[in-house]
């Protein structure tokens, strides 16, 4: 399961009670945690409370935690840390893992495009360090021949609501032009999808 934008209502234990229900192998919390309704760790508390200690409630910052406007990421990743074994790169701003580990069948990469954290925004500009991880973590998915690869940020390109590519143009461009098979993104309060996309002469 994915989900984004969660806040501490409700709603939020109705979407934590239905992932509890669902049973899946993890969940993918895909930024903007407890909007400031209470602290990290009493938030990451209700949480564990209703879809279990220990299962991979697995996270990638939002912008309202990535600056510590509404809570800190590092918090909110050491109190619900990473539960997936082999995780490459930095919980909670930038990693991979592979599913399962052995014979893996798909690799979730997540990034943190257009956010800004405390040494600055991460852009996801060609030749940006971040977008060339982005682009080896792809392509190693696909060296080690696993059928899936599914990228997960926070702030979307392709919406229908208030934000118009917040992640950048380069960074889509890439998972496009890479045919990556699934891309999931928050921010926007609604549910959205597209079809099947690529890259054309003309295209902004």
């Amino acid at each position: 399961t994915a989900a984004g934008d969660y806040n501490a209502t409700t709603n939020t234990t109705a979407v934590l009670n239905g992932i509890k229900t669902a049973a899946p192998d993890l969940n993918l919390a895909l930024g903007d945690l407890a909007y400031g309704s209470s602290d990290e760790y009493t938030w990451c508390d209700v949480v564990k409370a209703r879809v279990g200690n220990g299962f991979p409630f697995e996270l990638i910052a939002g912008n309202h935690e990535s600056n510590g406007m509404n809570g800190n990421i590092n918090n909110f990743s050491a109190c619900l840390p990473n539960q997936l074994p082999g995780v490459v790169g930095t919980y909670g701003r930038e990693w991979y893992v592979d599913v399962p580990q052995q014979s893996p069948l798909i690799r979730f990469i997540m990034i943190s495009p257009g956010l800004t954290f405390p040494e600055g925004t991460w852009s996801y500009a060609v030749g940006d360090p971040h977008y060339q991880w982005t682009s080896n973590a792809i392509d190693g998915a696909r060296n080690a021949q696993i059928p899936w690869v599914v990228v997960g940020m926070h702030e979307p390109c392709i919406a229908v609501g208030e934000h118009q590519c917040d992640s950048g143009a380069a960074i889509t461009n890439l998972l496009l032009s890479k045919k990556v098979d699934l891309v999931l993104a928050g921010h926007e309060h609604h549910y959205t999808r597209t079809k099947q996309l690529r890259l054309a002469t003309g295209c902004t």
